[in-house]
């Protein structure tokens, strides 16, 4: 959040100090678009931390000219039972975004593409986070992870922590909608074709063993 604790941080510029005066065009641009902007010193490094944050008329704008957060949500899917997915977890049955919601990874994205299509100089070519880190002006640019919600009160993060990426939740049901929420389609869409590709696999192994035993206990030379 920032210094107020009400507005979250949508995206973090790391920059040289040396390098705020080249910046400036860039955040002005920024800033005439509809971005707020908080600034911190490193304490165990030497650069300046760009805070950006967009407000929700920004959002909302952007998300229009972007085409992202706008999809309506799914109907609520179907319970298959326990022969389809045996072991649920409590992340698996989280809805992906509610109407009119935009998710953090939607929120990301869209300050991603803010930040990649402003100009920080006179040039048309002059545009970009991108470019603006290739000629070392800026030293990197990213997201923030959610702050923790505690064991009772879990954010999408912890949830996917808890009951997906650890050795311990192998075997259970993957929480497409959740994973879709937090890292956006694409990563849901490739976990979810990896739990039926692996699934589907399950009757050729099994197969693949009894020939095996078969094949073991009675070799064929015994038939010759």
């Amino acid at each position: 959040m920032f210094r107020d604790a009400r507005r979250p941080i949508d995206y973090v510029i790391a920059v040289k100090p040396n390098n705020m005066d080249r910046l400036a065009t860039y955040l002005e641009n920024l800033e005439a678009l509809g971005l707020e902007f908080e600034t911190e010193p490193g304490q165990a490094v030497d650069l300046v931390f760009v805070k950006v944050h967009l407000p929700k008329t920004a959002l909302e704008h952007f998300s229009d000219i972007y085409d992202v957060g706008k999809e309506e949500p799914p109907p609520p899917s179907v319970d298959t039972g326990k022969f389809t997915h045996p072991f649920p977890t409590p992340a698996s049955r989280i809805s992906p975004k509610r109407k009119g919601q935009i998710t953090n990874a939607e929120r990301i994205m869209i300050a991603y593409r803010v930040l990649q299509n402003t100009q920080y100089g006179p040039a048309d070519v002059d545009y970009g986070i991108e470019k603006l880190i290739r000629s070392g002006v800026v030293a990197d640019a990213y997201p923030l992870h959610e702050t923790g919600g505690g064991r009772t009160n879990q954010n999408d993060r912890e949830l996917l922590l808890t009951h997906f990426a650890n050795m311990a939740s192998v075997h259970k049901q993957v929480p497409a909608d959740l994973i879709k929420k937090y890292l956006g389609p694409e990563i849901a869409f490739y976990f979810a074709w990896l739990e039926y590709f692996n699934l589907m696999l399950v009757f050729p192994a099994l197969l693949g063993a009894v020939i095996f035993f078969v094949a073991t206990v009675f070799p064929a030379s015994r038939y010759t």
